[in-house]
């Protein structure tokens, strides 16, 4: 018997045992054995899309549309998006969401010129001056609503490091009992975030949420298609993007709502947007679909939709992208090399 029937053997005796479904009692296990999936981007995906006829698995995802507060020095702005993230967060469990989304920056996003160590200039950020116990206490509260609730929260925040070195650009993922599952740093920034603001992430990571999987992007990775093409590769369901859209307003809609929207289909995955500029939070889904977004309206605002996992629609893209051409390939054909007649 091999290790992975044994594994699914103790699954079945717990659900039996409890009177859990057999989602529950995997998550259980999973939970115990520390299961955050951190993956460089060379690791081969472990998660299977679903095969054709199957009942498809589905996940109720809310994505939320915060207020932008831009200044991490105030403990009362940090306070009040606080309530507010909690606020957002009861309305989607109540609305029946396993998932929510929450925009970059939804707690605090630092602006360049408030953080910036030259006044009236846009130079070096001066992390010390955030009030990082305030911080933290709300990012415990959030934390706390989520347990209380039983649901899974996507929360970008700096992340903090140690010696000085300037924090990430994160996204927490806290788990259905109020617990940091993992994180996601960002990988691809704009020239004012790296030079000034933040130490870039390493890589992509994934986690699972009743049976599908999920991977993060921030910031402006949506004009870097291989933040999404490296998740195609990891076997993802959905892509959580989450952004600001302050820094350049246009008309909806905005690049970046038009880049995900191709992505989405081209990699055959869900990607959501959750975003704190009106009309630009949406979700995305592969097959042509029509993306569902939250209408351009102020203030906070949220959307509520099933995701799916994938159908196995798209595995060939694994291949085409391994070096399946290579074999095929007449690198020594003069009628191929010769690029100047007919």
């Amino acid at each position: 018997m091999t290790a992975h029937r044994r594994f699914k053997q103790r699954v079945r005796a717990r659900a039996a045992k409890t009177g859990e479904s057999y989602t529950a009692a995997l998550r259980h296990f999973r939970r115990a054995s520390g299961d955050a999936m951190l993956e460089d981007q060379n690791t081969r995906p472990t998660h299977q899309p679903q095969a054709d006829g199957a009942e498809p698995v589905r996940l109720r995802l809310a994505v939320a549309q915060t207020e932008q507060r831009e200044d991490p020095t105030d403990p009362e702005l940090l306070r009040a998006s606080g309530a507010q993230l909690r606020e957002l967060i009861t309305r989607a469990h109540t609305a029946g969401a396993r998932l929510v989304q929450c925009p970059e920056g939804a707690l605090s996003f630092p602006h360049k010129r408030v953080m910036s160590s030259i006044p009236d200039e846009v130079g070096p950020a001066e992390w010390s001056r955030v009030d990082w116990a305030a911080y933290a206490d709300e990012l415990a509260a959030v934390a706390r609503r989520a347990g209380e609730l039983g649901i899974w929260v996507a929360l970008p925040a700096a992340h903090r490091l140690s010696d000085g070195h300037r924090p990430h650009n994160s996204m927490y993922v806290i788990d259905d009992h109020g617990r940091v599952h993992t994180r996601y740093d960002e990988r691809f920034m704009s020239e004012t975030k790296i030079n000034f603001m933040y130490t870039p992430g390493t890589g992509p990571v994934t986690f699972e949420v009743d049976g599908l999987r999920v991977g993060c992007a921030l910031g402006i990775e949506a004009v870097h298609p291989q933040s999404f093409t490296d998740y195609e590769q990891l076997g993802v369901d959905l892509v959580m993007f989450s952004t600001t859209g302050r820094e350049t307003p246009s008309p909806l809609p905005t690049p970046f709502y038009r880049n995900l929207d191709v992505y989405s289909g081209v990699n055959g995955i869900w990607i959501s947007m959750a975003s704190t500029m009106p009309g630009n939070s949406a979700v995305f889904g592969p097959d042509v679909r029509e993306p569902v977004q939250i209408a351009e309206q102020s203030g906070t605002a949220l959307l509520v939709t099933d995701v799916e996992a994938r159908t196995g629609s798209t595995p060939w893209l694994h291949r085409l992208r391994t070096g399946v051409y290579d074999a095929k390939q007449q690198t020594e054909d003069t009628r191929s090399l010769q690029r100047t007649s007919f």
